[in-house]
């Protein structure tokens, strides 16, 4: 990993993330005056563009921060919730017995925006305009291809070609496996990210993605389009727009255990923490 990984050394504070310009993106921020949190935010959301193959504004985020001023942790939940239509009935009726681990079938809520935007509400200082600059660059201007994300998109190829169009209009630029060095741009990612930027207030950015206009295109692709899953069949999604518009984001507890003069924390049981904690 260390393709993606140097390690820089300095004396003024630190920042840590699996993809350097999404290190890059942070510390951008805490140059220009933002708080630890608005650092994160900034790199969380720029490595939804830098490792698409990892995760993605449409995938989930755990969050833990620690309040130096309430002298005090806290977990985010950004674990999506299940539609409402993902009942035992649905999987009994389709003879499907195990929910399979790829396709529409599994998809919760995108829940990681939310987490982020309730973050930096809560615990940061500057604009969502500010943290989201770094993601909205990286998806206009492209990143350039590095081994690993290669190596994934090669994996993936032949699926993107014959299951998803539109994702290998992104990831296999004419038609070919982009070459390590190669730049690929996500121009539409570019425009959401934006679109998300100009609606000015955290909850105005909020009310776009899960009530409006980015809402009702993921149900509408979902619902209309079926893939191949694990089941070897092809189905379409069970989301819905009343699923997004309900979701919110939970602030909770942590959860602990106390080892040698350490006290750690984890997110609940929605997430494997408590197994880690064990």
């Amino acid at each position: 990993m260390a393709e993606t990984r140097p390690v820089i050394r300095g004396i003024q504070g630190g920042i840590a993330s699996s993809h350097y310009l999404a290190t890059e993106s942070g510390f951008q921020i805490l140059s220009h005056g933002g708080n630890a949190i608005d650092a994160a935010v900034a790199a969380g959301l720029a490595l939804h563009v830098v490792e698409p193959h990892m995760n993605s504004i449409g995938g989930e985020c755990p969050i833990l921060v620690y309040s130096a001023k309430e002298k005090r942790t806290y977990a985010i939940s950004g674990q999506g919730t299940a539609p409402r239509k993902a009942t035992l009935e649905y999987f009994q009726k389709n003879r499907i017995r195990i929910i399979p681990g790829d396709g529409f079938l599994p998809a919760t809520v995108p829940s990681s925006f939310d987490a982020w935007i309730t973050c930096l509400s809560k615990f940061g200082t500057m604009t969502l305009q500010e943290v989201l600059a770094p993601a909205i660059r990286y998806a206009k201007d492209g990143i350039v291809v590095y081994p690993s994300l290669h190596a994934k998109i090669r994996q993936n190829a032949r699926r993107f070609s014959s299951e998803w169009p539109t994702t290998a209009r992104i990831f296999l630029p004419n038609g070919k496996v982009p070459t390590v060095g190669q730049v690929i741009k996500q121009p539409d990612l570019a425009r959401t990210l934006r679109s998300l930027a100009e609606a000015c207030t955290v909850e105005a950015a909020r009310e776009y993605f899960y009530s409006g206009p980015i809402a009702r295109k993921i149900t509408e692709f979902i619902t209309s389009k079926a893939v191949r899953d694990a089941t070897g069949k092809s189905h379409t999604g069970l989301l819905d727009t009343q699923d997004l518009m309900e979701y919110r984001t939970r602030i909770e507890e942590t959860v602990t255990i106390d080892w040698k003069d350490f006290t750690i924390h984890k997110c609940g049981a929605w997430s494997q923490a408590p197994v880690f904690l064990q």
